[in-house]
């Protein structure tokens, strides 16, 4: 038996999965997620605390920045592995090797030029994303920061589903857990003790992201078999088609910028940095309780591209009806969770007597319902990536992260205030459910 052979044979995708052994192999990428939602979640409520509550709100300003480096990174990296693990399935795995190193350049390079305009154009930036005089200067210093340290995060997004493809969940999920900790500690040295401000908010989530990062640089260097760096390919036809696998998650956080530009909008003409504030703590709360689909999705994701390129039918097809039965009590348990605790949760960011407190728990109880389908809508974006049909999973995400939203935040709020916001985030998952179920009972499913 050949080495190639004998790493396809070693493969840990290469296996049954049952319904425990899936949650199992994707429970390292669920923590993972649920650290990096957890410490998301923590900067914003420390930025709340420690600093104050119109900081949080210029946090929440630079979120479309964030997003396009999120949309960047997911996209390298969940569309690279579908190409990487279906080479690995098809028996060419130095092929994949360097099919993988060279992702990981065009990552860097990508980060470089970020870091430049955020170093001459943060300014600009944020004038543009709508930041007023009260804002500007906590909303500059944000971006300035995040955009310098691109390139660091967007190999750590990168490196969030190579970890999974390589056989090593675990150690991304330590990583995570090292890297969230950092940052929480770093939170409250920074702007607790040393009253950095929104500047130590900044400095720690960038320095958390850089563990994950340098660390997965080292193993990937050092390693002698399995997934690794190889002399990159340079296949420009390789990334096309891994930009287009991943291009449903490139759509979901370019869309999720811009709506979450137009929602800052509604809520600041209706009850200024409050209801910004507001929308900042459903938008929060929302990526937080999602982390779970999304790292259920991520983890089991290079399973389907890996028995893909093995052409094997059948161990897809239960696959997938054991991963939708996994999401059906997710949904319901996530439901329940953020109905009973919806004002403990708001009460992390916010006093009762705040209007912020006020605004924000009416929008919980709609984000709760929104739930129910939004597994569904997180499994079949990720589904139809590691298919490799990626115009499929991109015009899903178009279609829940900005059609039906821009519909509603144009329509609802007219009529209904901010109760308007949170009824588009509801239904805008609910219609995006109904074209799933559509489209898995297709031909487009199989």
């Amino acid at each position: 038996m050949n080495e190639t052979s004998l790493e396809m044979t070693n493969n840990p995708l290469n296996r049954e999965f049952k319904r425990r052994e899936l949650l199992s192999f994707s429970f390292p990428t669920i923590i993972m997620m649920l650290v990096i939602s957890t410490y998301s979640i923590l900067d914003v409520a420390l930025i709340s605390r420690l600093v104050s509550l119109d900081s949080m709100a210029a946090a929440n300003i630079a979120f479309p920045v964030t997003g396009v480096l999120m949309g960047v990174g997911i996209m390298l990296g969940r569309g690279g592995s579908a190409s990487v693990a279906k080479k690995m399935g098809e028996d060419k795995h130095k092929e994949a090797c360097s099919d993988f190193s060279f992702l990981v350049l065009c990552g860097i390079l990508t980060g470089l030029l970020v870091a430049v305009l955020g170093i001459f154009f943060a300014k600009e930036i944020a004038l543009l994303l709508g930041a007023n005089e009260v804002l500007l200067a906590d909303t500059v210093t944000y971006l300035r920061v995040l955009m310098i340290f691109s390139p660091l995060t967007l190999l750590q997004l990168m490196f969030q589903s190579f970890y999974i493809t390589a056989g090593k969940g675990k150690l991304g999920m330590i990583l995570m857990i090292i890297s969230g900790i950092t940052d929480a500690i770093l939170n409250i040295v920074f702007m607790g003790f040393w009253q950095m401000g929104i500047l130590g908010a900044a400095l720690s989530t960038v320095i958390g992201h850089s563990i994950s990062a340098l660390v997965g640089m080292w193993m990937f260097y050092k390693r002698k078999e399995g997934l690794r760096f190889l002399k990159p390919s340079f296949d420009k036809k390789m990334l096309k088609k891994s930009c287009s696998y991943g291009s449903a998650e490139l759509v979901t956080n370019l869309s999720s910028g811009f709506t979450t530009f137009l929602f800052n909008s509604v809520m600041m003409a209706c009850h200024g940095e409050a209801g910004v504030s507001a929308i900042t703590i459903i938008t929060y709360t929302q990526f937080f309780l999602s982390s779970i689909y999304i790292g259920f999705s991520s983890g089991v994701a290079p399973v389907f591209s890996f028995n893909l390129g093995a052409k094997k039918e059948e161990r897809i097809k239960r696959l997938r009806k054991e991963s939708l039965q996994i999401i059906a009590v997710m949904s319901l348990v996530i439901t329940v969770f953020s109905l009973l605790f919806s004002k403990i949760i708001v009460g992390i960011f916010a006093e009762p007597s705040d209007l912020v407190y006020e605004l924000a728990e009416k929008g919980m109880k709609f984000l709760a319902v929104s739930f129910l389908f939004t597994g569904l809508n997180t499994f079949a974006s990720a589904y139809f990536s590691a298919m490799t049909k990626g115009k499929l999973s991109a015009f899903l995400s178009t279609m829940r992260k900005l059609v039906f939203l821009v519909i509603g935040i144009l329509l609802f709020p007219v009529v209904m205030g901010s109760n308007g916001v949170w009824l588009t985030i509801l239904g805008a998952e609910l219609l995006c459910a109904v074209m799933c179920v559509f489209l898995f009972r297709s031909k487009w499913g199989g």
